[in-house]
């Protein structure tokens, strides 16, 4: 049996969680040989993405997040799993969803979708 997973809103300590489930999410959706998107390219376009100094940037945003936007993290066991950073509009048009992963060994449990419930 798997453990509860808890949908909340991201905290500072959750940046670098969040920033492994954003690029091994991109390792798991966008390679793609016949558009010559390949894992090498996927890895460089990520390279230093989660060193200190970009983790504690991502810190920092986490702290001061714009009042029109929010960001949950999905948990499971203290390790982030997922994550979700939507944007409200103003007026009449959509709110915006911005980015949205889980870890691929947790799919398959609705995490996206409990956390796309609470934003939109």
């Amino acid at each position: 049996m798997k453990d509860e997973i808890v949908i909340r809103e991201a905290l500072p300590e959750d940046a670098e969680g969040i920033g492994e489930v954003n690029y091994r999410g991109w390792l798991a959706t966008y390679p793609n040989v016949e558009h010559d998107i390949t894992v090498q390219k996927l890895e460089n376009l990520f390279k230093g993405v989660l060193d200190s100094e970009n983790i504690e940037s991502h810190r920092d945003y986490l702290r001061k997040v714009p009042a029109n936007q929010k960001i949950l993290v999905a948990v499971e066991n203290s390790k982030v799993v997922g994550y979700c950073h939507a944007q409200r509009a103003e007026g009449d048009l959509p709110n915006r969803l911005k980015s949205i992963y889980s870890l691929s060994e947790s799919r398959g449990r609705a995490i996206v979708t409990k956390m796309w419930n609470q934003v939109k």
